[in-house]
């Protein structure tokens, strides 16, 4: 609610999903390269954001998960 402390517009934060999907890409672009360097194949990459928010919040929804909190 607008009338609240904290209400109507918010200012985000850090694009926590944008660093952590460019931290997922970099670690598979190095994979990528340690594979064709073994094999001279290529590879291609799929990387998305919600994949990586999910991956993110595995501990926080285990936890969840185990004791309702």
């Amino acid at each position: 609610r607008d009338d609240l402390p904290g209400g109507g517009p918010q200012k985000a934060g850090v694009a926590i999903a944008d660093l952590f999907t460019g931290a997922h890409a970099t670690i598979a672009i190095l994979a990528a390269l340690a594979h064709r360097d073994r094999t001279g194949e290529g590879q291609h990459l799929d990387i998305c954001l919600l994949d990586v928010q999910v991956a993110m919040m595995a501990n926080m929804a285990t936890n969840y998960l185990a004791t309702d909190k």
